[in-house]
């Protein structure tokens, strides 16, 4: 991540990045978190707030800084080029975004305190301002609906089954993949019949 006032390297975002995200994500996750790090620099520059010393010396945000200002700002859509450009982004977008601040604040004030002496009577206030961020954000994060998946009944898995053989005259695949799509289907967790599933190894077998 580069500063567009300096072009420089930003310290911050990229630390995390390399030491915190690096191994654990792949690389569109990444991109989305270090776009999402650059809004919250974004906002902290709008608002004169100096992350590097609020990071490192443990004072971390306020809670009016948290919520509403940072909620508001990364609940906006930040696309460009779009003629039609939304108000907001989605729920699941802001409790993402939301999340990966949370961390990236949450890391950044771990390495405070790891360099801290235990006996240094800052130790507690800071540990304290740690986990009172965590627990705003987390008090505070949207709730996503999911999807309730609804399983097949018998009869209807048994219909599923004799359509997607690659025979099958109602099989609604293309004739050269039919055969392709049809094996990892039957090996990667369709029960064969019946609706007692049995897990064996990597398959998922069926009682008769």
């Amino acid at each position: 991540m580069i500063s567009s006032g300096t072009s420089l390297s930003c310290r911050l975002p990229n630390s995390w990045l390399l030491f915190s995200r690096r191994i654990n994500n792949q690389t569109s996750t990444l991109q989305r978190e270090i776009r999402t790090i650059g809004f919250f620099h974004w906002w902290a520059d709008i608002h004169n707030i100096n992350l590097v010393e609020r990071l490192q010396t443990g004072n971390g945000l306020s809670s009016n800084e948290i919520n509403p200002s940072l909620f508001d700002w990364l609940r906006k859509d930040f696309t460009t080029g779009k003629a039609v450009k939304k108000i907001a982004v989605t729920t699941a977008t802001l409790r993402t975004r939301l999340e990966t601040v949370r961390d990236y604040i949450l890391w950044h004030l771990d390495q405070t305190l790891s360099r801290m002496d235990i006996n240094n009577p800052l130790f507690e206030r800071v540990s304290e301002k740690r986990n009172l961020i965590q627990r705003q954000f987390n008090k505070d994060l949207p709730t996503v609906r999911n999807n309730r998946r609804i399983g097949l009944d018998t009869a209807l898995l048994e219909r599923f089954l004799e359509v997607i053989k690659p025979t099958h005259s109602e099989n609604p695949w293309y004739k050269p993949v039919r055969f392709r799509n049809y094996m990892p289907t039957m090996t990667r967790g369709v029960p064969i019949i019946g609706c007692n599933i049995i897990k064996s190894s990597s398959k998922i077998l069926i009682k008769p």
